[in-house]
């Protein structure tokens, strides 16, 4: 058997570091904006978009931005007897629990 081939499963590289971009993503889209361009740019999407407005409405839909809200409603859980209902801000003043605002890890 040959000794200079090791055996079991190679061992991945360090990744990307953190906080770096992905190249090949910003290739991407270098490369389509230069198509778009070469296409007639906005003028020529116009024009499609006046034939296609069904497509060009699905895709304008899935450039918009989702934001979910949720709406939350604590109970206190140990008395049976009283179904009393507590903002987070109550429960956390009743239980004695400290709230901190979350560190803003956005670069």
């Amino acid at each position: 058997m040959d000794q200079s081939k090791k055996s079991g499963p190679a061992k991945p590289g360090p990744g990307r570091p953190p906080g770096s971009k992905n190249k090949l993503g910003g290739q991407a889209k270098e490369n389509i904006a230069a198509v778009f361009n070469r296409l007639g740019g906005t003028a020529n999407m116009a024009t499609w978009a006046v034939e296609n407005q069904t497509e060009f409405y699905r895709l304008y839909a899935r450039l918009i931005p989702v934001e979910q809200i949720t709406d939350m409603t604590v109970r206190q859980g140990a008395v049976r007897d009283s179904p009393e209902e507590l903002t987070p801000e109550q429960w956390a003043e009743k239980h004695g629990a400290r709230t901190h605002k979350a560190p803003d890890t956005r670069q």
